[in-house]
């Protein structure tokens, strides 16, 4: 199916400020007379949006709400960005979808904003009452900003993609973009107190209710890594339930499960999660000792606009049995000769690639190591898994 995305095409690459833009998906769906009947919640922050969105789909679907999401990245495949019902797309489907949409395209496009259109045609294409969107960038300039944004939401919103808006000041105003005139409810974890008195101001000018999820639900030992995110979603979904004139209980966490967050390989010692900021490195670890105890090792890939050196500097000073270094089959990853130079200055293990650091891993070690820093990371140590398994 990516083939199929990719082949033949040739999407707009271009990430500058001044290029980003809704409105070649503004433009795509017109043509495409493609629209939207649900009610929408916009997700944006930066770390925990996808969490998020996982908890409070899983919530709504438990109670009987017809939901679709879109999400990003994936892992495995394109298909898991979409959602229909609490289960990712199947492939006839985006098939079809990608064979009906193609036709509209101008090459004007970018992939990820292809694939925004694409998940208008097939949440179009089925009876929902709650469509969730996770912001790919930013906000304001996200390709995902054409929707009503009925319900924002946001995360922790802390220092990311400093090169693209230049200061956190910038980053602030463009994330504060995808509340709108529609927009009914806006949600947001606790903040800094900078962040927390922007986004309270920016409702107040525009009459919009706001609400800080403080209080935190009583949950079971093994989901307390997440509870702010579970609370959060709670919080949303009584709003959802409260608009759609539902009622919404909530529901047992028994038969849900979490993909690549603190997610354990069902064959090998390790524990996989896409957190790539200093604040998801402090939550993970936590989740760590709550879940799996000691002793483990941490492996970790990161992209240059990372705060790695930091997130790095953190695990080591919590003295994990190792801590080691990789660089990601990706053009925006920290380089490889910058990462073992960094590793041999701080003591730490440097691997020239994911694999060869797996396969030490569990040739000489029973304890769980820690896949922390990108989707791309995650990404390749599952592939090194489903290789391993077949072999």
């Amino acid at each position: 199916m990516e083939l199929l995305l990719r082949e033949n095409r040739e999407w707009k690459t271009s990430f500058s400020l001044s290029e980003l833009s809704p409105d070649p998906v503004k433009r795509l769906l017109k043509r495409a007379k493609l629209s939207l009947s649900s009610l929408t919640v916009h997700i944006t922050g930066s770390t925990g949006k996808g969490t998020l969105l996982f908890f409070l789909e899983y919530i709504l679907v438990k109670n009987g709400i017809s939901v679709g999401s879109f999400l990003s990245p994936h892992i495995h495949k394109v298909e898991e960005r979409f959602r229909l019902f609490g289960n990712p797309i199947p492939e006839d489907k985006l098939h079809q979808g990608i064979q009906s949409l193609s036709p509209f395209t101008k090459g004007e496009e970018s992939y990820f904003e292809f694939l925004v259109c694409l998940a208008f045609w097939l949440f179009s294409r089925s009876p929902l009452e709650v469509t969730l969107w996770e912001v790919g960038v930013g906000g304001k300039r996200d390709a995902t900003n054409v929707i009503p944004s009925h319900i924002v939401c946001f995360t922790k919103i802390e220092e990311e993609h400093l090169s693209l808006f230049g200061t956190m000041e910038n980053l602030i105003q463009e994330k504060l973009g995808i509340i709108k005139e529609t927009t009914q409810m806006v949600f947001s974890l606790p903040q800094s107190k900078e962040v927390e008195q922007r986004i309270q101001a920016f409702c107040h000018n525009r009459r919009v209710p706001f609400l800080v999820v403080r209080e935190k639900l009583p949950l079971p030992h093994f989901w307390q890594p997440f509870s702010e995110s579970i609370s959060l979603a709670w919080a949303v979904a009584k709003k959802v339930g409260e608009i759609l004139k539902k009622p919404v209980q909530f529901p047992s966490l028994h038969s849900f499960s979490l993909p690549a967050r603190l997610e354990p390989s069902l064959h090998y010692p390790l524990v996989y999660d896409t957190g790539h900021t200093l604040l998801s490195a402090k939550h993970t670890l936590s989740g760590m000792r709550h879940r799996y105890g000691a002793p483990f090792g941490i492996l970790c890939g990161f992209f240059q606009d990372k705060k790695w050196r930091e997130i790095l500097a953190y695990f080591s000073s919590e003295k994990p049995c190792f801590l080691a270094l990789s660089p990601l089959p990706h053009p925006r990853s920290v380089p490889s000769k910058e990462l073992e130079k960094e590793a041999k200055k701080q003591g730490y293990l440097f691997f020239s690639s994911p694999f060869s650091a797996l396969d030490w891993h569990v040739k000489h070690h029973s304890f769980p190591m820690l896949v922390f820093g990108s989707h791309h990371l995650v990404q390749k140590a599952k592939q090194w898994e489903e290789r391993k398994q077949n072999d």
